[in-house]
């Protein structure tokens, strides 16, 4: 199991299509049923190996240089498993 800062999650796949939702798209049940698979860091964003567009709102999830500059409200993320 990993641990995350909050403010590292920009980004969640979800569903059984794996969308990526950002985050001001994303609904707190999104969050509550969250498995570690599911994160997008933005550190995965940052190494410039994929690029990732939110496929609720369309717009890209971007490379941030240094630390990021919008801080988004803290959300509870539980690391849940298949056992």
């Amino acid at each position: 199991m990993g641990i995350y800062r909050d403010e590292e999650i920009v980004a969640l796949r979800v569903g059984e299509t794996r969308q990526v939702i950002c985050r001001d798209c994303s609904t707190p049940q999104q969050w509550t049923d969250t498995k570690e698979d599911d994160i997008i860091t933005q550190q995965s964003i940052d190494k410039k190996d994929f690029v990732y567009f939110c496929d609720t709102c369309k717009k890209r999830l971007k490379v941030q240089e240094g630390k990021s500059s919008a801080v988004q409200p803290s959300r509870l993320v539980s690391s849940k498993t298949s056992q």
